[in-house]
Formats: structure tokens, C-alpha cells, sequence
């Protein structure tokens, strides 16, 4: 397996804070300290960002701490069934065109970018969610998505 990195990326270049064993154990260890750290940005990075600056060790220590390492392997856990190869989760959001309420839109999201999941999710154009497992959605995935869910709100009404 490939390793992946978490860093600090608000910082430049990217502080280093932990190496795991997947995109998606990467995934869960950013948004973990995000929910820690409030104001702070992680990132993942396949392979081993050691050469990489040293974040603060407050937030290494957490990293390795044991509650966010037990949450973690839960969370990895709960994913397996429907993730066994460990991919990235993206959260596709659909939302309605400001300018006409008849179209739908989509945006993708990192799992652990929760600032902007957050604003997402609660914007008045929200619609609904879907979640896509791996590499960042393509333009051809996202209208696949896209379509599949304007057909299940078809179906409904």
C-alpha cells in the first residue's frame, strides 16, 4: 500500500504532521484535527511527506493520541463494506441553480474539507448529498451523479 500524508496546509510549505496507510485513513485523520484545531486547514498527500517542515506538536500529540486513533480505526471500521480498498470519500452536493429552480447543480468535496462542507450543506439552494469513493470525481462522474439523482427526484414527485 502507498502511504499518505496529512499536513498542516495552512501553512507554506505544508506542515507535516502524520503518515497512514490510505487515502481514506488520511481522509478521517484530517478531519479529526480539523474538528480539534477550528481555524486550521489539513490536506492529504500520497506517499510520505517527511521532508516536509514540522507542524506544532500539539497537534502531533493529537494526531497520536489515543482517542483519535481509536476514532479512527472505528471510522475505517464502519467503511469497510463499503470501502475495502481504503479509497478518498468525496461528498457530492447538489444544489439548485439560483437562477432557476427547474436545474440542479453539483459540487464535490473532500471528506474532510469541512469548512466548505459546511457551507455547502447549509446553503438555501441545498438539495441533497451523495457520497463517491476514490481519485476526485470527474466532470463525467459528477454527470452521471447529477443525473441519477434528478431521475430519483423524479420518481419521488
Amino acid at each position: 500500500m502507498i502511504p499518505y500524508s496529512v499536513l498542516q496546509s495552512d501553512h507554506q510549505p505544508g506542515a507535516f504532521v502524520i503518515t497512514v496507510v490510505s487515502a481514506r485513513a488520511a481522509q478521517i485523520y484530517a478531519r479529526l484535527l480539523a474538528e480539534r484545531f477550528p481555524g486550521n486547514k489539513f490536506a492529504i498527500q500520497e506517499g510520505g511527506a517527511w521532508g516536509a517542515p514540522d507542524c506544532h506538536p500539539s497537534i502531533r500529540d493529537s494526531a497520536r493520541s489515543f482517542e483519535v486513533e481509536r476514532l479512527a480505526a472505528t471510522m475505517l471500521k464502519r467503511d469497510a463494506e463499503t470501502n475495502p480498498e481504503g479509497l478518498a470519500k468525496w461528498h457530492v452536493y447538489f444544489l439548485r441553480r439560483p437562477d432557476t429552480a427547474a436545474t440542479t447543480r453539483c459540487r464535490a468535496y473532500a471528506d474532510h474539507d469541512t469548512a466548505m462542507r459546511g457551507r455547502t450543506f447549509s446553503s438555501p439552494d441545498y438539495l441533497g448529498t451523495a457520497i463517491f469513493y476514490g481519485d476526485l470525481p470527474t466532470p463525467h462522474d459528477l454527470g452521471v451523479m447529477l443525473e441519477d439523482f434528478q431521475a430519483s427526484k423524479e420518481a419521488i414527485a
